[in-house]
Order: C-alpha cells, then structure tokens, then sequence
C-alpha cells in the first residue's frame, strides 16, 4: 500500500472514529449499559468509496453500575490485498454513573495497535 493511500484511509478512519464516538457520547449512561459486554461490529462505506469497519467494545471499567469503558477501533478493505488492514484509528472513553465522560483517548498512531 502506498503512504499516500495509507494517509488518505487514516484520515477517513479517523473521520468514521470521531462520529461513532459521538455517536456512543451522546447515549446515556443506562443505554450504554446495555451494551456492556458486547461488542458491535459494523461496516461502512466511507466518504472516499472505500469500506470501513468500526468495532466499538463496551463494558465496566471496574464493577458493574461503576464508570463504563468505551473503545472504538477502525479498519479500512484493502482492495489490492483482498484484506482488512491493521487497526488504523482507536478512542475511547470513560463515563461516570452521573452521565459526566470522565476520561477521553484517541489514538493518533495506527503504528502503536494499542487500545
């Protein structure tokens, strides 16, 4: 994969993350709670015509009714590899019981496969 190509999917990743954070944020706490141990996967076309996938894990940070822990991590289809590409985007957050997020996390480095 070219670094131009890799810069362009980083960007879109990046892009599809910061919405599905939003998109997570904007639940309130006993809605995310639902999810808690369940992972959601999906995928997505993103604006440049390439497929993205998003997996967003959800669970209790420490003990159930405590802070809920959410990652998000993005992939981009690799057309020329006929493959999912590692992790290319990653965030998280952290949301007290009181509905009040407590802890944000992006991760800038696709390098790093950290979450």
């Amino acid at each position: 994969m070219t670094s131009e190509r890799q810069d362009a999917y980083i960007a879109e990743a990046r892009r599809i993350r910061s919405e599905r954070l939003a998109e997570m944020k904007a639940m309130p706490y006993a809605e995310l709670a639902r999810y808690c141990g369940h992972k959601l996967a999906c995928e997505v076309l993103g604006r440049d015509g390439v497929k993205y996938a998003h997996e967003t894990y959800t669970f209790y940070d420490h003990k159930p009714g405590g802070d809920i822990r959410v990652l998000v991590e993005v992939y981009a289809y690799d057309p020329a590899t006929l493959g999912w590409t590692s992790k290319l985007a990653g965030g998280g957050f952290l949301m007290a019981p009181n509905a009040e997020t407590v802890w944000d996390w992006l991760d800038e480095d696709p390098k790093s496969g950290g979450t």
